[in-house]
């Protein structure tokens, strides 16, 4: 028996050495406040800038899966986190922290999250130092954007599935904040909520580079990339477009 259990030992050993995983250890990154947040990061081949993706309430860095392997397919280098309370990032010293039980401030705290891993990003990707992109899904894309009015190193954003308030995380004079840089918004008529945020948000942002994507029954945030390929298709080919063309430094 333990020489079975050997057999298998050195097989899986094999499969990930096959497979470019060297360790099943997840990393972490430190916010600025001692949070530890779990990541995954992936680089492109010829990478032609960096995306960083950011997931909704209650989920984790997984529901990006489909879509990171998409961007990597088009030269897109992709970090997905586990914003704070979600997934692995849930251990803060002996406490443990779970989304259910977060308060308002402590959802609002998850923009440092945001901060830790673009800041991150940009110093150890090279491609990240001139075109940093953002995807935010759901409560992730309220994040996205007010993260994103402080920092100008970053390009742009894609917002799926937006809110105006997601758990006390209020946008709206982020997004009246928000110009110059593009921004692709997304939402689906099935999520009615979710359409008429979209459609305000779009209307409050003064950035002229911007586009609102709806469609009929593609469900909720980063959901609606599987259920809408043509949605997906759509994405990838708007930010290589935006990003083609965006000068390299944009203030505001």
């Amino acid at each position: 028996m333990a020489s079975l259990r050997l057999a298998a030992s050195i097989a899986f050993a094999g499969f990930l050495a096959l497979s470019g995983c060297a360790s099943l250890e997840t990393p972490f990154l430190k916010a600025s406040d001692q949070f530890p947040i779990a990541y995954r990061m992936h680089r492109a081949e010829e990478p032609r800038g960096a995306v960083l993706l950011v997931h909704g309430l209650g989920t984790s860095r997984h529901e990006w899966y489909t879509f990171e392997k998409a961007l990597r397919r088009e030269g897109w280098t992709t970090l997905a986190m586990d914003l704070r309370g979600h997934g692995e990032s849930i251990f803060l010293g002996n406490d443990e922290i779970r989304w259910t039980e977060m308060t308002e401030a402590g959802r609002i705290s998850s923009v440092r999250d945001v901060q830790a891993a673009a800041a991150y990003m940009k110093k150890v990707l090279p491609e990240a130092q001139g075109s940093l992109w953002i995807a935010g899904s759901s409560f992730g894309s309220s994040l996205a954007l007010r993260y994103a009015v402080t920092d100008s190193g970053i390009s742009g954003l894609i917002l799926l599935s937006p809110g105006l308030n997601y758990g006390g995380v209020e946008i709206s004079e982020a997004a009246q904040a928000y110009r110059q840089r593009p921004v692709f918004i997304a939402a689906s008529r099935d999520d009615f909520g979710a359409v008429r945020a979209a459609e305000t948000l779009a209307a409050m942002m003064p950035s002229e580079s911007k586009k609102v994507a709806l469609r009929e029954k593609a469900g909720h945030g980063s959901a609606m990339l599987e259920a809408s390929p043509d949605l997906e298709k759509e994405v990838l080919q708007w930010l290589n477009e935006a990003a083609s063309v965006r000068p390299k430094t944009i203030s505001g």
